[in-house]
């Protein structure tokens, strides 16, 4: 099995409006080495654009992808950094899908992950939802 996630840094443009990009570059290495102890070693994990980023899973079965997702989701809300005396903390939104069947291209793959991002973000953030194939 292949799969995608993709992970968007939630109100991330309110982390460098109050506290400055210094503060919001601190926030993303932080979201970076907390995700990268929670992916499997195998797995291909790279910035995908502003606060998004990309892991390729291959070779997993897919409950296992979810639970990396979800794990890797997880231990960020949990992590923190310091500001000026105080903890400010993440979370993480994160669209999964699959590639189905015979597909061969990433394309696709990837819009539908992003469509379950979009969902995941469009009512409460700090969760996953998998895409279903259309």
């Amino acid at each position: 099995m292949v799969g995608v996630a993709i992970f968007d840094l939630d109100h991330f443009q309110q982390v460098n409006d109050d506290h400055g990009h210094t503060t919001g570059d601190r926030i993303l290495r932080l979201f970076v080495d907390v995700a990268e102890t929670e992916l499997r070693a195998g797995d291909v994990f790279a910035r995908y654009g502003g606060e998004e980023f990309v892991a390729l899973f291959v070779g997993a079965k897919r409950e296992n992808i979810i639970v990396v997702a979800e794990r890797a989701r997880s231990a960020v809300a949990e992590a923190s950094i310091e500001v000026d005396g105080k903890e400010l903390s993440t979370t993480v939104s994160v669209g999964i899908s699959f590639f189905a069947g015979e597909e061969s291209e990433l394309a696709p793959v990837l819009q539908r992950a992003d469509r379950a991002l979009y969902e995941a973000k469009k009512d409460r953030r700090n969760r996953y939802v998998v895409a279903v194939h259309a």
